[in-house]
């Protein structure tokens, strides 16, 4: 289950849905299941991200398993218990991470669809950074570009900022 780890939730959900293993459908039941319950309890879906995923043993089930013939065997069954440890994104740093591009697919994929509803290119073109891998891609670039000149200009005057600060700075 490390295939989710540190994921959106609705990322982690599309994750397991193509993955082969028995164990892939019951934990996509079990994470729409942390969805619902997650808003019962006021969380924001949008910003729930996974923390990791606990497995532990629990009792083992010992019975007979009966055969023809009068014949009997024992049976042995273990049973497991899973525990999801999601976490919320702060909001600011859940919308800074849109602004940068770094956001996760599945969020992108919720924003393009709410903006399909009221169809409007300039909202539309105003989201792309957040809507298209290459959007997001850009904007990591457009960040980048200007952290570059900053540094630059910076160089030029003889003095020195470290990088992460004037991301920082930026991002806000």
């Amino acid at each position: 289950m490390l295939c989710v780890k540190k994921k959106h939730v609705l990322d982690a959900i599309a994750q397991l849905e193509h993955s082969q293993k028995k164990v892939a459908k019951l934990m996509i039941r079990t994470f729409y299941n942390l969805i619902d319950h997650a808003k019962n309890r006021g969380y924001n879906p949008m910003r729930l991200w996974v923390h990791g995923i606990l497995i532990g043993k629990t009792q083992r089930y010992k019975g007979v398993r009966y055969h023809a013939k009068g014949r009997g065997y024992r049976e042995k069954r273990d049973f497991c218990q899973v525990k999801v440890l999601l976490y919320e994104k702060p909001e600011k740093e859940f919308y800074e991470e849109i602004g940068t591009g770094k956001c996760a697919p599945a969020v992108a994929n919720i924003v393009r669809a709410t903006l399909k509803d009221d169809w409007d290119y300039k909202k539309t073109a105003e989201f792309t950074g957040v809507t298209t891998a290459r959007g997001r891609q850009q904007a990591r670039m457009i960040l980048r570009r200007r952290v570059q000149k900053i540094m630059i200009e910076n160089e030029e005057k003889g003095t020195y900022e470290p990088r992460k600060i004037i991301e920082e700075r930026l991002k806000v």
